[in-house]
């Protein structure tokens, strides 16, 4: 993809870093999927001790293992590795017998965790393209794929354009600023950073409330503000084809790690799967995952856990709660937090929310979501109130 150029305006740079995050978004799923996964899953495959046994009957199940590469770039954490493990009983890997739940568990759990060396490119490519959404809607700028599912929660949430003149104004203002040089760039990102915070938390907007975001704490969590705020000047770098690294480059710095220079880390790996499981076992992360298939029944039993599992339209629909989590209040919390969460990844295979208030805890689990979701889980929500 070639790099965009300066000079230019705020409202032509904004889309080609749509385009940017959209495209490596992509090139990433698709080369960890077919070409890096699949290399780590058959070296884990062969050298983990945890599979000595199941190697005498399956020595390489290709097609499971291509599954399960794209479980991985597909759902987060415990999702991942409950569908792995579902996967290893279904196509018999892990055959019928006693702790066969427990067993299939802890290879799904062995498999993830070893391959979280691949997946924190693609991690770091969903937080660029998050970012990027988030301040690109905070100027008008559609960026869900599916025009058809229309506002969210967390846009309606915003203030309104054709409700507050001044936000109409600064939005047309930072549309059509002229970019001539990084530091444009960089002051830009800067204001619709401003723009996003204010919008967030609604109110009125006026000139001087503008000119204190810049100096105070913002409605949003300054920690993940700033973060956002370099995320996006990273998506913007790279849009314009500048490297971070570069000790003259005006614009501000986040990790000297790009998306690009991860993928290239992973394509000089070891070739050789003895090779290539060593370092993988040698880069085991430090806090593995823990699925809640053993640990779930521990921590529901403290929190006294209520789960419900639905069918909705033939998609899963689960719904969690501890035992004084089903309040009024709970319900209003975690339906932003859905809301939210969709406007983030409108698209997801799936979508986890959960809202925590007062030791309690309420959490929300639906494959293929949109939109029209939202009524009928408010709907579903109420009735267990």
């Amino acid at each position: 993809m070639s790099a965009f150029k300066l000079p230019t305006t705020g409202d032509a740079l904004a889309y080609a870093a749509r385009e940017y995050v959209d495209h490596a978004y992509g090139e990433v799923k698709n080369d960890l999927e077919w070409t890096h996964l699949p290399q780590g899953l058959l070296a884990i495959w062969d050298y983990s001790p945890l599979l000595k046994e199941t190697r005498k009957t399956s020595p390489q199940p290709i097609a499971e293992i291509r599954e399960i590469c794209h479980i991985i770039v597909t759902f987060p954490g415990d999702t991942a590795v409950r569908r792995i493990r579902e996967l290893l009983i279904q196509s018999h890997l892990v055959p019928s017998s006693e702790g066969q739940l427990e067993r299939a568990d802890e290879i799904a759990k062995e498999l993830f965790n070893l391959t979280m060396r691949y997946t924190r490119v693609q991690n770091l490519a969903r937080h660029i393209r998050t970012a990027v959404n988030s301040h690109l809607k905070a100027i008008g700028i559609e960026t869900s794929r599916d025009r058809s599912r229309g506002s969210s929660l967390y846009e309606s949430s915003m203030t309104r354009q054709n409700e507050d003149e001044f936000i109409r104004v600064r939005i047309n203002q930072l549309r059509d600023m002229k970019l001539k040089n990084e530091m444009d760039v960089d002051e830009w990102a800067d204001a619709v950073n401003s723009l996003l915070s204010l919008t967030s938390g609604g109110g009125i907007i006026t000139t001087a409330r503008l000119e204190r975001a810049k100096y105070q704490q913002s409605t949003i969590s300054s920690g993940a503000t700033n973060s956002y705020k370099l995320r996006f000047k990273q998506a913007l770098a790279s849009t314009l084809g500048i490297d971070l690294s570069n000790k003259d480059v005006s614009i501000e710095k986040t990790s000297n790690k790009s998306i690009e220079g991860l993928l290239g880390e992973l394509q000089n790996l070891p070739s050789d799967h003895k090779s290539l499981y060593q370092m993988l076992e040698n880069l085991r992360p430090k806090r593995p995952l823990r699925s809640d298939a053993l640990t779930g029944s521990r921590d529901s039993s403290k929190r006294n856990l209520q789960k419900h599992l639905l069918n909705l339209s033939g998609r899963e629909l689960t719904i969690e709660g501890s035992s004084g989590a089903f309040t009024a209040e709970m319900v209003a919390g975690v339906l932003k937090t859905f809301g939210l969460q969709l406007s983030i990844d409108p698209d997801a295979k799936e979508l986890s929310a959960a809202f925590e208030s007062r030791g309690q805890v309420l959490r929300v689990q639906i494959e293929l979501p949109k939109k029209s979701d939202q009524r009928k889980l408010s709907e579903i929500l109420q009735q267990l109130i």
